[in-house]
């Protein structure tokens, strides 16, 4: 599986082909901690018919705001 920063997480996963540059599922290190990311698709793939009342799942614009905070607060970002 590729590993990928949590920089280019932020700076890459509003991207159409996120998933076609990095692989389905990727890898996503932030310090010690990592996490997986995997598309829609392949997730009902491996459980089923998803239903995002029960699913506990948040809308892409927050994630993508929470990601740049993190980076922000961490000092991750470029220099530039």
């Amino acid at each position: 599986m590729v590993e990928i920063s949590i920089e280019e997480l932020a700076d890459n996963i509003e991207s159409e082909d996120f998933f076609r540059e990095f692989g389905n599922p990727v890898k996503v290190g932030c310090g010690e901690r990592c996490m997986a990311i995997l598309s829609f698709e392949l997730y009902e793939r491996l459980f089923g018919e998803v239903d995002l009342s029960k699913e506990r799942t948040i809308e892409m614009d927050d994630f993508v705001a929470d990601l740049k905070k993190i980076i922000i607060e961490n000092g991750m970002g470029k220099e530039k």
